[in-house]
């Protein structure tokens, strides 16, 4: 007797506990939780920004950016994609001023270091922009895109060497050449540009890239000559202190170089045409627009930004 009522507290106790972990199991089921909810709807907001940057909304990609980075002030994310749509329209300063910061909230992020260094080089800050990228080297130096963006940078600086090296870890040297020109000729250093172009067809005869870069600064050098014989022309004019070549003269000896001229090209595009078993290398080629007279511009996929959502 005394065995049984001493068992019965301990098994009104045992239904108690289980019934009230019942219960608090049923009430979960149903009960809201606040704070999930507010993370689940930054999240589902931080995607549909994301998706307003992919389709180049950056002014509304913007604002929503912002608002997540001062409703979560320590998640980096926010902060370094409110600074890459900053600096894709211009707002370079405050683009710097965002990447900077969602650095100092993840140190050791390569997306963020890569994307930090191509603002720097965007806003012509080299040095800082180098020191960026090399402290992305010293967390993965084995990281292409890195590797890829400093390179373009030392370029940019006047390193061309460094450069060269630097890509020749990642592609053979008719591919690094004709990246390398690339720089030289969005620096306006078209001579050096066209040497360049010539080394990587002589060691890819094939390279396509290479031949279509070599006519566009053709054309732009005729371009560049004709101007700077109208400018000529125009100041004979205004003094009348020299006599000019006679027109038929000229005409003739134009003509005749343009002829030359256009059979080399074609001849030079006929010898890549036929050099099957050198496939042409993917590298960035030189917009037909770029002039020596402007400063240097930036293409969308000179750099790789690390992140693009």
């Amino acid at each position: 007797m005394r065995l049984t009522h001493s068992a019965t507290p301990i098994i009104v106790g045992l239904t108690l506990l289980f019934g009230v972990t019942s219960g608090c199991t049923s009430v979960k089921k149903f009960a809201r939780h606040p704070f999930g909810d507010r993370i689940k709807d930054r999240e589902n907001r931080y995607n549909f920004a994301q998706v307003m940057e992919r389709n180049g909304d950056h002014q509304r990609a913007e604002r929503n950016y912002r608002t997540l980075s001062e409703e979560a002030p320590h998640d980096a994310r926010y902060y370094q994609r409110l600074g890459v749509v900053l600096v894709r329209q211009g707002k370079l300063n405050d683009g710097i001023a965002m990447l900077n910061k969602a650095h100092e909230l993840d140190k050791d992020n390569l997306a963020i270091l890569n994307d930090l260094g191509y603002a720097y080089t965007v806003d012509g800050q080299f040095f800082d922009a180098e020191s960026v990228l090399r402290e992305a080297m010293k967390i993965d130096s084995r990281d292409v895109r890195t590797q890829n963006n400093l390179a373009m940078v030392l370029g940019y600086m006047g390193k061309t060497e460094d450069a060269y090296e630097m890509f020749r870890r990642n592609t053979d040297e008719g591919t690094a050449r004709n990246n390398i020109a690339y720089i030289h000729a969005q620096s306006g250093n078209v001579n050096l540009a066209v040497k360049e172009y010539s080394k990587a067809l002589s060691h890819s005869p094939g390279n396509k890239p290479a031949a279509e870069a070599l006519v566009q600064l053709n054309t732009l050098n005729r371009s560049l000559a004709a101007a700077k014989t109208e400018e000529s022309k125009v100041q004979l004019a205004s003094n009348q202190k020299a006599e000019p070549e006679p027109a038929v003269t000229r005409r003739v000896a134009h003509e005749s170089a343009e002829v030359h001229e256009r059979a080399d090209l074609v001849q030079l595009l006929n010898k890549v045409e036929e050099a099957d078993d050198h496939p042409a290398k993917e590298v960035l080629l030189v917009p037909s627009e770029t002039t020596v007279t402007q400063p240097m511009r930036f293409e969308k996929d000179d750099f790789d930004w690390s992140s693009v959502p």
